[in-house]
């Protein structure tokens, strides 16, 4: 499941440091691709999607893994029958530039007390069991201390998406 990937990933990228360097996510989002396809169901359609031209950002590389294989999770638990998954990333120029990646879902979204706290360490929807409520704490954990942020959009019946910001590398 999800844990092997991880594990799978860090024992690929063991010699990597652990602060924020110059990292390429679109390759490491293309890598990420094949791994998906077994901690989802075969209900679920995921696509990738990358702005050609994508700036390295400034991250750890195999946190970025961790957050992207656990919002994947949390997309397929929000879709219980078929549905599609979406990860896009790109350029936001602006001050200071940052690049937006994005994971998509058209599950069964969250209503405004839900989304309120969904960050909140150990918040979860699922069935006890099912989710340590860690999954989403962790991504923002992640953006805060690229020097990125954290948003999450959702609506009852009309899915979730969650967007991290990470500042471009120069």
């Amino acid at each position: 499941g999800r844990d092997s990937v991880a594990r799978l990933l860090r024992s690929a990228h063991a010699d990597e440091p652990e602060r924020p360097q110059a990292c390429r996510i679109d390759l490491r989002l293309r890598e990420l691709m094949p791994m998906l396809a077994p901690m989802l169901r075969a209900d679920i359609e995921p696509r990738l999607e990358i702005e050609p031209g994508l700036w390295p950002v400034l991250a750890i590389g195999t946190a970025f893994d961790d957050v992207v294989l656990n919002l994947a999770a949390n997309a397929r638990d929000a879709l219980p029958q078929s549905g599609h998954l979406l990860i896009r990333a790109a350029n936001r120029p602006g001050v200071p530039d940052q690049v937006a990646v994005e994971v998509i879902d058209d599950g069964t979204g969250m209503d405004e007390a839900t989304l309120a706290r969904a960050v909140e360490p150990f918040f979860t929807t699922k069935p006890l069991g099912s989710g340590t409520g860690l999954g989403l704490t962790g991504a923002h954990a992640f953006a805060q201390r690229s020097g990125g942020s954290l948003t999450i959009e959702s609506r009852p019946g009309a899915g979730t998406t969650v967007r991290l910001l990470l500042p471009r590398a120069v």
